[in-house]
């Protein structure tokens, strides 16, 4: 009788192993689906500097996004049509940071992602080939629930070809709605730190992120944060000479 169980158990080990196994290789990234579909539709010269942003929606407990599966070949897709020199990311959670990682594309972390309860999930990536790094950094808000998704991370980079310097900074803040004390003073923060950096480097600026609010005081999702941030930088949305896409009623990056 002992005998069996032991060959009970034995096999059931085995069925686990096996299934889990399985399900790994399921879940592993295959963006050839979006490989297939690609246009370069975003052709750029060798002195273009191209910044994007993207809140890719964690599939975390709590997020409420779908499985990184579901969603990985249009992040794809995006990635080789827009080809962005420097990529803003907000809510890398680890399943999205293993996709990432397996893709062939050249971009490079700038800082550890958040696994558990370290790291950070508001993310830069940059393009080696065509980039230098030359600092980087990131850091907490000093008034934040969720330190490792309410960070600021930023990077200097040199323009390989053409030597020049600029910085981005990528940030997700705080609603407004809910703790209205928190973004405000988030946004205060990030611009005396934006300051600091221009004045030690002497280069343009860029901040990238999730901002939690709208540009039109008309709408409901509009808040003190935009005119606060809009205190030192433009929004490239509407100071660009050429554009992509019409304007819309939200912010993702200003300079």
């Amino acid at each position: 009788m002992k005998k069996y169980r032991k060959k009970l158990l034995i096999i059931f080990l085995v069925f686990t192993i096996v299934f889990n196994a399985s399900s790994i290789t399921k879940h592993k990234s295959t963006p050839s689906v979006a490989k297939e579909k690609n246009v370069n539709l975003f052709p750029k010269s060798n002195t273009d500097i191209r910044v994007m942003t993207y809140n890719i929606l964690s599939d975390s407990v709590g997020f409420d996004g779908f499985h990184v599966d579901t969603r990985k070949d249009i992040l794809y897709d995006v990635l080789l049509k827009v080809s962005p020199d420097v990529l803003g990311l907000q809510e890398v959670c680890r399943n999205w940071h293993d996709t990432l990682k397996e893709w062939d594309l050249p971009l490079k972390f700038l800082c550890p992602v958040a696994y558990y309860l370290t790291g950070t999930m508001t993310t830069l990536l940059y393009n080696p080939e065509r980039l230098n790094l030359l600092h980087r950094g990131t850091r907490s808000f000093s008034y934040s629930f969720v330190s490792k998704l309410r960070k600021y991370t930023w990077g200097v980079f040199e323009q390989k070809n053409t030597h020049k310097t600029f910085i981005v900074i990528n940030t997700h803040l705080s609603l407004y709605e809910k703790t209205p004390f928190f973004p405000i003073n988030q946004t205060t923060e990030l611009i005396d730190f934006a300051k600091t950096l221009r004045e030690k480097y002497n280069c343009p600026v860029f901040l990238v992120g999730d901002f939690n609010t709208k540009d039109d005081p008309d709408t409901e999702s509009y808040s003190a944060t935009y005119e606060y941030i809009t205190l030192f930088f433009n929004d490239s949305r509407y100071k660009a000479n050429s554009k992509r896409y019409p304007n819309e009623s939200t912010i993702n990056s200003h300079s």
